[in-house]
């Protein structure tokens, strides 16, 4: 990725390699300051514009001139407006005098078709920080070959700057909320709503540095419809710099692509930290998507997140990892699954990994990419049948159960890491959790995990795990993991828990000794309808509560 969207960074011309295209002055363009905007073809009140190009209000290049300020500038481009080259809120070239600071500049575009091959942004400079500049676009057609930021500088830093589209449609471009290529970037924002996204490699980023750290950034992406082949959506990105608290959140949205890449943070030789990728609400269908919270090809993943919420993810092979290093360590990352999911077939679930392909468990030989790792599954329901592939480097699972929570389900699952770092660490169920309103009873038995193959056993196997005023006793079988219900604390309602509308079962049975079948795709291995009267299983759940009160006197 070094490098791939370093040219094009500025308003300043040849010196940083602005495309061929930009270095010719347009026609005269119909610009107009607020809070007077225009209409196609009328006048403007007068503005004076003294810059290398036309459409942008900022000292005259190679010039100390300061009779055109540097911020509290508003610039409106309304209609459309043809050959459009280059628009900046403020644009210094001269010196190192910040862009934007507390008032900021803004550039407003509406109903403009066919935008392409333009230079647009809120605020630009060569040496300066460029501060809270903003740039709106509504009701417009952004083509190829655009480049369109909130903010820019090639040695200052940026931050606060703003980039927000909605109802457009977009098509094979570059879009940055803050943009720097020496130094950081920290609080910039880009939003798109209510859009269509398409063409080849469109990128994405709320804040890009090539040398400097990208810090709490974000994109929010919401009710659009993304299309097309290898987009690129990142909260915060750098070469050589730290990628930290950034975040990407996609909701309502739907999204058809080849070969997508969305990320919380990138870093090619530094740490990425406390980054987060959110999904809801939404249907993604495509082969090979990649879905991180936190991704360093030289430094380490740490502390990144990535959740996904009632929502549609199809096609195969998809990688769904909290934290990804190429040569450090993948530690203290989160994935989260709540609420009804369709899941394709085949996919990598991980809390921390090497390598973005092939979809297998892997880490760099002395690294650590299993530590602190945790999957929850927050009332998972699956509203088809359907298997992950391989699902590893969790040191924790966590859950959080309904009376119709369904049993995470994989053709394999592994409980150690995969190169044996750290030695002897094994996974573990850390937490049980019951939604209000759910309180099964004595006996009743909850598959946490199933899958066709375990990798090993849960540290905590056999042994009992207290949450909401339960006590549950851990079991594993042959092909899935159990809760089963062993003390219910003073002052909990209790009720049979209906096998019918869940996947608990009452049994009086505490080791797993018959064990569904093998899980298949599109087949269960959760709750099996026993057939037993109600008296029967009141019979299980009596004497589970002797054998439990036994036990608990043995102890004593």
């Amino acid at each position: 990725m070094r490098g791939v969207l370093a040219h094009a960074l500025g308003c300043f011309g040849i010196l940083l390699a602005v495309p061929a295209w930009a270095q010719t002055a347009p026609p005269e363009t119909i610009i107009c300051p607020e809070p007077v905007p225009p209409v196609a073809g009328a006048s403007c009140p007068q503005l004076r514009t003294i810059s290398v190009y036309d459409g942008s209000l900022a000292p005259a290049a190679y010039s100390t001139d300061r009779s055109a300020s540097l911020s509290g500038n508003s610039i409106s481009v309304l209609g459309d407006v043809p050959d459009l080259v280059l628009v900046c809120g403020a644009y210094n070239f001269a010196d190192f005098e910040e862009v934007g600071g507390n008032e900021g500049n803004a550039v407003f575009i509406r109903g403009i078709s066919g935008l392409s091959q333009i230079l647009l942004y809120g605020g630009d400079s060569r040496n300066g920080n460029i501060t809270n500049n903003s740039v709106s676009i509504a009701y417009s057609e952004i083509l190829d070959d655009a480049y369109i930021f909130g903010g820019n500088s090639y040695y200052g830093n940026v931050t606060g700057n703003s980039l927000d589209i909605a109802d457009s449609g977009i098509s094979g471009t570059y879009f940055r909320g803050g943009n720097s290529y020496y130094g950081n970037v920290a609080g910039n924002s880009l939003s798109i709503a209510d859009s269509e996204i398409s063409g080849t490699h469109p990128y994405f980023f709320g804040g890009y540095s090539e040398v400097g750290d990208a810090m709490s950034n974000s994109v929010g992406i919401a009710d659009t419809k993304i299309s097309g082949n290898n987009p690129y959506i990142y909260g915060g990105y750098s070469s050589d710099g730290n990628v930290s608290n950034n975040s990407v959140s996609i909701a309502d949205t739907k999204i058809s692509s080849n070969h997508p890449y969305f990320l919380g943070g990138y870093s090619d030789t530094g740490d990425t930290t406390n980054n987060s990728l959110s999904i809801a609400n939404s249907e993604i269908s495509m082969d090979a998507p990649y879905f991180f919270g936190g991704y360093s090809h030289e430094g380490d993943a740490r502390n990144n997140s990535l959740s996904i919420a009632d929502s549609e993810i199809l096609g195969e092979r998809h990688r769904i990892l909290g934290g990804v290093s190429g040569s450090g360590n993948a530690t203290n990352n989160s994935v989260k699954l709540s609420g009804t999911l369709k899941l394709g077939i085949g996919s990598l679930m991980s809390g921390g990994n090497k390598t973005m392909a092939p979809p297998i468990l892997d880490c760099e030989a002395d690294k650590d990419c299993f530590t602190g790792n945790t999957l929850s599954l927050d009332n998972y329901k699956r509203s088809e049948v359907t298997d992950f592939g391989t699902v590893g480097h969790f040191e924790s699972y966590e859950f959080l159960l309904s009376a119709d929570s369904q049993p995470l389900r994989a053709d394999t699952v592994r409980f150690t890491p995969a190169n044996g770092v750290p030695a002897g660490a094994v996974s573990a169920v850390t937490s049980i959790t019951l939604a209000p309103g759910y309180a099964p009873a004595v006996g009743t038995r909850i598959p946490l995990i199933c899958a066709c193959t375990f990798e090993g056993a849960i540290a905590n196997n056999g042994q009992s795990l207290s949450g909401s005023g339960h006590t549950f006793w851990l079991s594993q079988g042959a092909n899935c993991i159990y809760a089963t219900v062993d003390e219910i604390g003073s002052g909990d309602d209790s009720e049979t828990t209906d096998c019918g509308s869940s996947n608990a079962e009452t049994t009086g049975n505490k080791a797993e000794t018959d064990p569904p079948d093998k899980p298949k795709k599109s087949s269960g291995c959760g709750c099996r309808a026993s057939g037993n009267s109600s008296v029967a299983e009141l019979g299980f759940v009596l004497l589970w509560a002797l054998l439990a009160r036994l036990r608990r006197r043995n102890m004593a």
